[in-house]
């Protein structure tokens, strides 16, 4: 959730849990507002992940099988009349509560892609994690990572309510890296809103998954997501009212990243 996105050639194996009743219960929807009946398509990383027809007005598309953790997504709304366009947000999911005495166990092993798109056998990369029901509404996770050169354990909790969601989560390493991440949302039969704060301190100022065997970054690479610049500091918050015909929207966002040292 904190390390940054990267692609893996390997194996891995997860508990199932497609078929629990409670998958949805920390999803939090990507609200949209339509003048006219369109097709929505929701991408990461250039995959589809969602695509639908949706009436006019508020709709929310259902991200229950979008990966865990954060990363940039591309919205593309292609309405009847033919009118197009496309958005960019940033979205957020956390684990997933586990249903009591059964943990969710994860656990995957091969070699991280480098930044020019190749898989290369010196970046291999090991990682582990469990989530756990430690009561009715609150859950516990723990992730550890295990690269060439550094270690990375990730302890988060969950709590989650019928109308509210709570997420918050720490970083560290081997190397001195420190992160942490704090979330909320809420969502309504009329309001709704979520607030994201994150940041991570990078100790040697790059990327906490390496981008390729030289250490290069690529800043600025979709590919990487929000977190290919090592050293960052984000704060998102959205607010929506559903009216009879209208979605009244205010997003506000605030990054600060020490690759370039602007706001």
């Amino acid at each position: 959730e904190l390390a940054g996105r990267r692609q893996v050639l390997g194996i891995g194996a997860i508990t199932q849990s497609d078929t629990w009743a409670n998958r949805r219960a920390a999803v939090t929807p990507v609200q949209l507002f339509l003048p006219s009946p369109a097709r929505v398509e929701i991408l990461v990383d250039g995959r589809v992940l969602s695509s639908k027809l949706y009436q006019a007005g508020p709709q929310l598309v259902d991200t229950s099988s979008f990966p865990d953790g954060s990363y940039d997504v591309l919205i593309r709304i292609q309405e009847a009349g033919g009118q197009y366009r496309e958005e960019r947000r940033f979205f957020s999911t956390g684990a997933r509560l586990a249903p009591l005495g059964r943990p969710i166990i994860s656990a995957h092993l091969g070699f991280l892609q480098d930044g020019r798109g190749a898989f290369d056998i010196e970046t291999p990369f090991a990682s582990a994690g469990i989530n756990i029901r430690a009561g009715s509404r609150l859950g516990v996770s723990s992730r550890a990572v295990l690269l060439k050169n550094k270690a990375l354990l990730e302890l988060g909790s969950d709590y989650v309510t019928p109308i509210a969601a709570l997420r918050a989560a720490t970083l560290l390493s081997s190397s001195g890296d420190l992160g942490f991440v704090v979330a909320a949302s809420t969502t309504g039969r009329r309001m709704s809103a979520s607030f994201d704060l994150r940041s991570v301190q990078s100790r040697n100022g790059a990327p906490l998954l390496p981008v390729s065997r030289t250490g290069k970054t690529f800043i600025g690479d979709p590919a990487y997501g929000l977190s290919s610049d090592g050293s960052f500091t984000q704060a998102i918050g959205s607010l929506s009212w559903a009216l009879a015909s209208a979605n009244l929207r205010v997003l506000t966002t605030f990054r600060r990243q020490a690759s370039d040292d602007h706001y």
